[in-house]
Formats: C-alpha cells, sequence, structure tokens
C-alpha cells in the first residue's frame, strides 16, 4: 500500500511543477529574400540616425532585446522588392509608394502555445500614428512552420488591428507594439512573412517655392514617369528599426495524467518488489 501512496503524493506534485514552466523566448533574423539558408548581416542594414537612439532603446526595453536583435531597414517609395535582395530595403529612395517583402527566422523555438510581438520604432500604421498624407501598412503571414518554399502563406490580417488574432497600439508620440496569437507551435525552427507597404498623397506635400501642393505632387508624378528615379521632387523615405520575438509557453499535461504515469510507476515497483521476494 505505501507504494501506492508514494505514488499519489508524487502525482500530486507534479501538476504544480509542470505549471512552473517558464515563458521561452527567440528573436527574429531577417533573412535575404526567403533564404532560410542565408540571413541578412545587421552591418547591410541602414545605420539608426541620432534621432533614432531614443525609438530604438525603447523598443530594446520593451522587448528585452539587444543591439543584434534590432532590424533596420527602408520601405521602398518605388517599386516592390524582397528584403535583402540586390539590397531591397538598405538604401534610402524616392517616389510616392512601394512595398517590402520581409522573410523572418526564429530558430529552435521551444514547443507550446506561442505568441509573436513586434516592436516598432517608428511605424506611421493607417489610423495609428501616420503623418499627414503619409501612410504606411503591414501584413503579418503566418507560415505555420511551413518550408520557405512556401509561397502561399495563410494570412492574418489585410491590415493590422482588422484581424481578430492580431492587436496593434501606439500613436504618435509612443512606439508601436504589435501581438500575434500564432496558437500551439511544435519544436524547431519557425517563418514569418511581414509585407510592408507606403504611400504617398497630395496632402502630404506643403506649398514652396511658388507651387501648390497639387502642384508640387504632380511634378514628383511627371518626373518619375520620365524616369527620374533620384528626383529632388519626390519626398525620401527615411530608415525604420524594429524588433521581433516567438514567446512560448509550455502546454502542461493535465492533473489526470499526471496522476495516470504515477500510478503506473507506482504499479511498476510493486511489481519489481513481489518478483525480488
Amino acid at each position: 500500500m505505501k507504494y501506492f501512496a508514494i505514488a499519489a503524493a508524487f502525482a500530486l506534485t507534479l501538476p504544480s511543477l509542470a505549471g512552473a514552466a517558464t515563458m521561452d523566448t527567440v528573436f527574429g533574423k531577417a533573412l535575404v529574400g526567403n533564404d532560410a539558408n542565408s540571413q541578412v548581416n545587421t552591418s547591410d542594414m541602414p545605420t539608426p540616425g541620432t534621432s533614432d537612439s531614443a525609438g530604438i532603446n525603447a523598443i530594446k526595453t520593451a522587448s528585452n532585446g539587444g543591439d543584434a536583435n534590432v532590424i533596420g531597414y527602408y520601405i521602398p517609395l518605388l517599386g516592390s522588392c524582397d528584403f535583402g535582395v540586390g539590397n531591397c530595403g538598405f538604401t534610402a529612395d524616392r517616389g510616392l509608394g512601394g512595398s517590402l517583402t520581409m522573410w523572418l527566422l526564429f530558430e529552435d523555438v521551444k514547443a507550446g502555445d506561442a505568441t509573436a510581438n513586434f516592436f516598432f520604432e517608428d511605424l506611421d500604421l493607417i489610423g495609428a500614428n501616420d503623418p499627414v498624407g503619409f501612410t504606411e501598412s503591414v501584413t503579418l503571414f503566418d507560415t505555420k512552420g511551413g518550408s520557405v518554399a512556401v509561397t502561399n502563406a495563410d494570412p492574418v490580417a489585410s491590415t493590422v488591428g482588422s484581424g481578430p488574432s492580431v492587436t496593434v497600439s501606439g500613436d504618435a508620440s509612443t512606439q508601436l507594439a504589435l501581438s500575434m496569437d500564432l496558437g500551439r507551435l511544435e519544436a524547431g525552427d519557425h517563418l514569418l512573412k511581414l509585407d510592408f507597404t507606403s504611400l504617398v498623397e497630395e496632402e502630404f506635400f506643403t506649398p514652396a517655392r511658388g507651387r501648390t501642393s497639387l502642384e508640387r505632387y504632380n511634378k514628383c508624378k511627371d518626373k518619375l514617369a520620365l524616369g527620374y528615379l533620384t528626383t529632388n521632387y519626390c519626398p525620401r523615405n527615411t530608415p525604420e528599426f524594429f524588433i521581433a520575438s516567438i514567446h512560448t509557453t509550455p502546454v502542461p499535461l493535465p492533473a489526470a495524467g499526471w496522476m495516470l504515469l504515477a500510478g503506473v510507476g507506482g504499479l511498476a515497483a510493486m511489481r519489481r518488489r513481489k518478483k525480488a521476494a
């Protein structure tokens, strides 16, 4: 009987031990295109300026991440490209709008209930903190642990803030925090895809040099149409920075499962004792 008592006592302690499991954090690394074997060097990314330091320190504090976890990028104002491919996202350009696709790799993620967290130093999201006449948006795609060969990732939200599994906070005077529920993940490497867009509208231009806002906007459009891709008539983009991480919490085995395992262990101990006798 004492073996049953020991087994029962052990079973009662196991659920509390399972509940004591701690959250695991893995920071994302930007890939060259969607090549899981090629990560973007931080030295190739935009260099933060003095005006960026306060915001970057804020996201490092909020995310518990360091300098190596900061991802810097430009959202093109002209055309579309994949981050890291042909220096895409590394240098500034001029234009009226473009898009950037970025793949993030999270290595050795632990199994459990997972949440992806993003801390942006400056992202002018529609409806959050966008300047007049200039907006950016980001679409998140969860590949559900699929291979980088997956071309049609599952969309989580068309625009951040519109999906039930995505939350967004922030305004013009605060850093932006974004959280996405990934559900239950298996252990291993996981990928997330982000699509950024930028758009400059007439309202962004202010009257200058005898031209109205509309005249300056149309001048930019005309120059771009003529192939002047570096024209000073169009606005130049600025670098942006963020830190991404996946947090997983192990799923505890139900108390009944622990008691079953403990009971089986007690029966095995009794059997061994009878054989020894």
